[in-house]
């Protein structure tokens, strides 16, 4: 069965770090152990890109601090904003969180209703005249501010007493950054003043950059939107590139999708070992490479897993693979290269270009060399010195791949592999 979306990640809370694949361990529990000894009112921030692994590292979060004993809440922005109205969505989702007793749920959602009720009226009086104040009913405007006041001192007060006699409450919001602009920042808004009790914890997930472009989208331009966010948020933790886990995340992705077998990152496999690479230099996220691979999974699957002796069969998974390489890291290389606007010389130098990998090439890098080379078989009259080093490559750098293409293919292979062009092409195309 095919699956063009990658599955939920789900934790286990028996084992929160069974599936840690990027080794956040560490960091989750730092984390989770300043929350648990802070007494104070505070609001955390885990900052990264999208597609970084936020939603995964706030899951571990929570069911760590579940092992810890400590009571958690999660929302969820995006999915879980059923009313759009962001204190009646944020405290709802908070009271049907597990540990809290029914009559604690029903407490903090009556009294957040009537806020929420009398915030609401407030707000929905119209232009304001100056007769308006004139009038026989103009200082009741006041008591609307007075009873909304009176509304959210009622919230706190009963927010602390079921922290008093049930503890530590821990608020995990994810996926604040995808919201439209007005609802996030008032999202933030409730978070920061409404649980500012001693004893609540808001942890939210976000893409500082993201969050700061929604805080300009109603403020201009102009705005300071750091500084802006500095005002809600009391401490950013941010989260670490993949770096030295990603072979491993790449190896667990490649499993999920049936790809174990032929593919393998971080060895001397030289299919995954390409990909491992195309990862790194292009900055893939963890979500990216969720995306990659389901792709490659398609891709592959229109073409049998060759043998070890077979070289054609290499030759299609290779060429196959470094084509969607390309397709990713310079999108528009290769469509000059399909409609042929670039011969396979130039598409080659297009990719090195992409992944910074010129001096990986000139040092002999493998994986590197067979992708470049790869290409340039796509077009045999394109393996020649005259065509690589008018495509950009150095004479020497230019000589490493010719022998390569030597190596590679006897001449049945080349004038097979230059006739079945569209063949690859058509492979790729059909899993974009």
């Amino acid at each position: 069965m095919t699956i063009v979306r990658p599955k939920e990640f789900v934790v286990d809370d028996g084992d929160p770090f069974e599936r840690d694949l990027l080794d956040r361990k560490g960091r989750v529990e730092g984390l989770c152990g300043l929350i648990r000894d802070l007494s104070a009112a505070a609001v955390l921030a885990v900052n990264g890109p999208f597609g970084s692994g936020k939603s995964v590292f706030l899951r571990m979060c929570a069911s760590h601090l579940r092992s810890l004993e400590v009571r958690v809440a999660e929302f969820n922005a995006w999915h879980q904003s059923h009313t759009k109205t962001p204190l009646v969505d944020l405290v709802a989702a908070v009271a049907s969180s597990p540990r809290f007793t029914e009559e604690a749920a029903r407490s903090l959602r009556e009294v957040a209703v009537k806020l929420a009720w009398r915030t609401a009226s407030a707000a929905t009086r119209g232009i304001v005249e100056r007769e308006d104040f004139q009038s026989a009913e103009g200082p009741s405007r006041f008591d609307d501010w007075n009873q909304t006041e009176e509304r959210r001192k009622e919230f706190h007060e009963r927010l602390e007493r079921i922290v008093a006699q049930d503890g530590k409450l821990v608020v995990l919001i994810d996926e604040l950054d995808r919201c439209p602009p007005s609802q996030a920042l008032e999202i933030l808004d409730v978070a920061r003043h409404l649980f500012d009790v001693p004893g609540v914890v808001v942890v939210l997930g976000i893409n500082e950059q993201e969050l700061q472009h929604r805080v300009k989208t109603l403020y201009g331009e102009g705005c300071k939107a750091e500084e802006f966010l500095r005002r809600f948020i009391d401490l950013p933790v941010d989260l670490p590139h993949p770096g030295a886990n990603l072979a491993g995340f790449m190896n667990e992705a490649f499993a999920s999708v049936g790809l174990s077998g032929r593919l393998q990152a971080g060895s001397d496999h030289y299919s995954g070992s390409m990909l491992a690479i195309l990862a790194d230099k292009v900055g893939m996220s963890a979500r990216d490479v969720l995306q990659f691979t389901h792709r490659l999974a398609r891709v592959l699957a229109l073409s049998p897993a060759p043998e070890q002796h077979d070289r054609r069969g290499w030759a299609v998974e290779h060429v196959t693979l470094a084509l969607c390489a390309l397709r990713w890291a310079d999108t528009a290389g290769y469509r000059k290269l399909m409609a042929g606007d670039a011969d396979a010389a130039e598409a080659a130098h297009f990719l090195v270009e992409a992944l910074s990998a010129k001096e990986l090439l000139a040092g002999g890098d493998p994986f590197i060399l067979l992708m470049a080379t790869s290409l340039v078989r796509l077009d045999p009259g394109a393996a020649d010195q005259q065509h690589l080093e008018a495509a950009g490559f150095d004479s020497d750098i230019a000589t490493v791949i010719l022998n390569k293409f030597q190596q590679l293919d006897s001449e049945d292979d080349r004038f097979w592999i230059g006739h079945s062009r569209d063949r690859f092409f058509e492979f790729v195309e059909l899993a974009a």
